[in-house]
């Protein structure tokens, strides 16, 4: 049996180009939304099909059109709180929205977003008008 030996220096590998884009997808809002509401519809689905019910029963539960369960259940990154509240009390359930979960890592640059120009604008003038330059 013979040994290889070992090298002098381990070689030092970057991560895979799609892991690197899923580590900053995580702290991505866009990306985050799209996962929240996929769970809720799923979570709907499931219990649509558990309770034996149709979506054409959800809608009328609901309050909304059939085309619109259809609509909200097919592409989830347009549902919104209210349509979220809705198709929960239709189903029985209290909804709850928690900050839970992992701790996503702060922003790269370390600093908050940048103020639009409109509310810059009125941070000068507020200045300007207690005698400040």
């Amino acid at each position: 049996m013979t040994t290889h030996p070992r090298p002098a220096y381990i070689e030092k590998r970057a991560k895979p180009l799609l892991e690197q884009w899923a580590g900053e997808l995580r702290s991505d809002p866009d990306y985050i939304a799209i996962g929240l509401a996929m769970a809720v519809t799923e979570d709907a689905a499931k219990e649509l099909k558990r309770r034996k019910l149709t979506k054409a029963w959800l809608a009328r539960a609901m309050g909304v059109s059939q085309a619109h369960v259809s609509k909200v259940m097919n592409a989830p990154p347009n549902m919104t709180l209210t349509t979220i509240a809705k198709m929960a009390v239709a189903l029985g359930y209290e909804p709850t929205v928690k900050l839970k979960g992992k701790r996503l890592a702060a922003p790269k640059n370390g600093h908050r977003p940048k103020a639009s120009r409109k509310s810059r604008a009125a941070t000068r003038r507020r200045g300007r008008r207690n005698g400040r330059a």
